[in-house]
């Protein structure tokens, strides 16, 4: 049961019959699909890329034979390759004498900086596919508006006036794209740290487990970053749209960086575990909190709190705590 074609056609068989279960329309089902990488995840980090591709391959097949061509390609595109991609990425390695096995592994940071771009495409596709139901992006967000949202808010008293409307859609438009973007990126991040874990527990994972505690990303993100935040204010319509897709996802991954940075500069201390407890409940609640957190995953690199950190605790001695995983 070692083999990598079996095992990747088997996480292909429950990877598609996964996504598939949505057109179920429960609810149940529909959540279901945010596990659809699961199986890939799994068999590539624990049997290779070659398992993810065969899966992906077979995930394609079976989705096709149950519903339709656009069902396969949508999952394909959607889920499984970008899956597959993000495994590949993660068993990078190339020969370091000095690394621990001679061998060093794709940076993390590289992973999620891409993970982070991949998600903008998927998000401003998103944009695209939304768009050509009308020919124009603005339509169509209204459109979906008054076919889903509007009837829920006419059901009080007082009904929103059509300018009220406007600022609504407007404000839909701008955001959904970045939402879509932001949502896949964790749903990815979740899938490959949790297929990470399962692959370890079972002693088949390939790679050493990397720390995140010093993770840097590349330089091309915070450019790509300021391009497409600039991209939303300068532009209107579609091409506003997948600029906030791109936003939208790099700034999950700043968000990211800025957790990061913040177990960092607590770890050692009494009050660490209060801290994070109420950081992340105020970022569920609070979204502001959430802004300022990834602020400061995006000014880490000139501020250098994490570096700082543990130039402190080097200093006075104290032993470090564990690591964020």
């Amino acid at each position: 049961m070692n083999n990598p074609a079996v095992i990747g056609a088997l996480a292909g068989l429950v990877s598609a019959l996964i996504f598939v279960s949505a057109a179920t329309s429960a609810v149940a089902a529909a959540l279901l699909v945010y596990i659809t990488p699961l199986p890939l995840m799994i068999a590539g980090l624990g049997w290779g890329i070659r398992a993810s591709l065969i899966g992906l391959g077979v995930g394609m097949l079976i989705a096709a034979a149950l519903f339709s061509i656009n069902v396969s390609l949508t999952y394909a595109l959607m889920l499984a390759g970008p899956a597959a991609l993000l495994v590949y990425l993660a068993l990078l390695s190339r020969p370091e004498p000095q690394a621990p096995g001679g061998l060093a592994w794709y940076p993390p940071g590289r992973l999620i900086a891409w993970a982070a771009l991949i998600a903008g495409a998927i998000g401003g596709g998103s944009a695209v596919v939304l768009a050509a139901g009308t020919g124009d992006y603005d339509t169509s967000v209204r459109q979906l508006f008054d076919e889903t949202l509007l009837p829920a808010l006419q059901q009080g008293e007082q009904e929103l006036t059509e300018e009220q409307i406007n600022q609504t859609v407007k404000f839909m438009g701008g955001i959904l794209p970045g939402a879509v973007a932001a949502v896949w990126l964790l749903i990815m991040l979740i899938n490959i740290w949790l297929g990470g874990k399962i692959a370890s527990v079972s002693g088949r994972l390939i790679r050493p487990w990397p720390s995140l505690s010093d993770m840097e990303y590349p330089r091309f993100l915070p450019i790509a970053f300021l391009v497409a935040l600039v991209g939303t204010m300068l532009f209107a319509g579609l091409t506003a749209a997948i600029a906030s897709a791109f936003t939208g996802a790099i700034l999950l991954a700043y968000l990211l960086m800025g957790l990061v940075v913040i177990h960092v500069i607590t770890r050692g201390s009494t009050f660490q575990p209060l801290v994070l407890v109420l950081l992340y409940v105020g970022i569920v609640l609070v979204g502001w909190l959430g802004l300022l957190v990834a602020l400061l995953g995006v000014a880490e690199p000139l501020l250098r709190l994490r570096q700082r950190a543990q130039e402190r605790r080097d200093s006075s001695g104290p032993p470090d705590g564990p690591r964020p995983d």
